[in-house]
């Protein structure tokens, strides 16, 4: 509602109860506005009502997220009406709903493949086109190994709306490439591959993707500033920015060519010991005459020449002698040049919009087959998506959970065996491995502190815009509730003016009628 609005209305409702008062103290009973004000004050209220309509509308909008895609095979075999088998070839492999072993409902299905050594070609197109302007973007589904896979694809590709479902195949133009791949332990990627301008572009590093026979979530979300996050089930495996990770174009942030090492960085973790010394008895040679050895009977000096006893390892012997190691007091790390504004970047300030993306496909080649996929989702609430993850594996993450404890006490006893030891209990750590374990999760590139700072502000803004979109629904609600309540204080207040002027107008007349 216009500001001139809400003023008319309140000039036409003065001008009301004025013409009231007058008229009654005129003595007419009756009270009419004329004909101007009396449309007015109707159009007012008819702006006021829709006004309110609006803001119902604006906030139902607001409060439920843009769904492209979801796909949880769990009606049937009516996937087979949705999805597409290509017949670019004659022997893609086949598909088949499947619980797997591991299940928490025996109607909870997802889309396995079948046979060994084939290629796989299917797609289906979504149930609303893309368009993540100013949104957005995020991609979900889960994948289930459960063959153990040793070498095989598990990704997805995003096409175009207009993509020739019945002709996908390998050289299919796609716009978005998202999912694990692996062949052998050299070949564990989360494959992250976007389109820019014509190209198709790899990130520079991938996550790591999960080989074992259990269900994982890969979530890709994709910000209108140009940042991204790559989560694997709860763990957020990458963030950062599109133009740092991507080379889709030049770099934001580059290395400071004028940056020098200080002088006194010291990258040397450990340091000779200035107080180790060589123990007097270390120089020992590495064999020695065997001292029990006794000349053979049979030995003939003159046939066989004069004996020697045989020469043994020195059981005394420790090699070269080196000082010790201790840690560097003054150990700073790997110096790292820091990072500066990238002056031949050039922005590009959609570079995370994807435009007419309509249709989502498996293309992939398996040696082993038994992959089982689920749980696709397509949307822009990067909160909705985590919720929806959830509640689908709520129920199979506790027993999946249970075999992978099983299958972590197998592995202890067989290791354990070998070496003639046991493992760590069940459930429990020595101190030792838990440190060794803190020791191991140190990132094999770290990232400067400018570039941190910013990339922190950047995952700040991605974690509270949910929240703040929440805060502004519950705000919008909260002027819906004063809207309405107005409303009706306005019009009691209408009929309370209306009996106090008649009761004014009757005491007026009283008065009148005793004089």
């Amino acid at each position: 509602m216009q500001p001139i609005s809400c003023l008319k209305f309140c000039k036409a409702n003065l001008f009301y109860r004025q013409c009231c008062f007058n008229n009654r103290l005129h003595g007419s009973k009756e009270c009419h506005l004329p004909q101007l004000w009396q449309s007015e004050l109707i159009m007012c209220r008819l702006q006021c009502s829709f006004s309110v309509i609006l803001i119902i509308s604006a906030l139902q909008v607001h409060s439920e997220p843009t769904i492209y895609l979801k796909e949880t095979f769990d009606d049937g075999d009516a996937w087979k009406e949705r999805w597409v088998q290509s017949k670019h070839k004659d022997d893609y492999g086949e598909w088949q709903l499947s619980h797997g072993k591991l299940f928490a409902d025996e109607n909870d299905m997802g889309l396995k493949t079948m046979q060994d050594a084939r290629f796989y070609s299917l797609s289906r197109k979504f149930d609303k086109v893309v368009d993540n302007k100013d949104k957005p973007l995020v991609i979900v589904y889960t994948v289930k190994h459960e063959q153990d896979i040793d070498c095989g694809g598990g990704y997805i590709k995003l096409m175009l709306e207009n993509t020739d479902l019945e002709d996908f195949n390998s050289d299919t133009p796609y716009r978005i490439m998202f999912g694990p791949d692996i062949c052998g332990p050299e070949k564990r990627a989360v494959h992250s591959i976007l389109w820019h301008d014509g190209k198709n572009y790899e990130k520079r590093k991938n996550a790591i993707a999960m080989a074992d026979i259990f269900t994982h979530a890969y979530k890709l979300i994709i910000f209108p500033n140009n940042s991204y996050e790559i989560w694997v089930n709860n763990d957020k495996e990458a963030y950062g920015r599109l133009e740092d990770d991507w080379t889709m174009t030049e770099p934001l942030h580059i290395d400071d060519p004028d940056a020098k090492k200080p002088d006194d960085w010291d990258e040397r973790e450990f340091i000779t010991n200035p107080n180790s010394t060589k123990p007097d008895d270390w120089d020992q040679p590495e064999t020695i005459i065997d001292k029990d050895a006794v000349k053979p009977a049979d030995w003939d000096d003159d046939m066989d020449g004069e004996w020697e006893p045989p020469v043994i390892s020195n059981p005394d012997y420790k090699g070269e002698w080196a000082p010790e190691q201790i840690p560097n007091p003054d150990y700073k790390g790997r110096w790292i040049p820091p990072k500066i504004q990238n002056p031949k970047h050039v922005p590009v300030p959609e570079l995370y919009r994807y435009k007419g993306l309509g249709a989502i496909g498996f293309e992939l080649w398996q040696v082993k087959s038994g992959t089982i996929f689920d749980n696709i989702l397509i949307t822009d609430d990067p909160e909705y998506a985590k919720e929806f993850i959830d509640k689908q594996l709520e129920a199979l993450r506790p027993i999946e959970k249970v075999e992978s404890d099983k299958l972590d006490q197998e592995l202890y006893r067989d290791i354990a065996g070998r070496l003639g030891g046991g493992g760590p209990p069940k459930g429990e750590e020595t101190e030792e491995s838990t440190k060794d374990d803190d020791e191991n999760e140190v990132e094999s590139e770290e990232t400067p502190e400018n570039v941190k700072e910013e990339l922190s502000l950047q995952y700040m803004e991605n974690f509270c815009k949910p929240y703040i979109s929440r805060f502004y629904s519950i705000l919008l609600l909260f002027v819906l509730s004063f809207l309405i309540s107005l409303l009706i204080f306005m019009t009691v207040m209408d009929n309370i003016d209306i009996v106090i002027t008649s009761r004014s107008y009757q005491a007026y007349s009283g008065q009148t009628t005793s004089s």
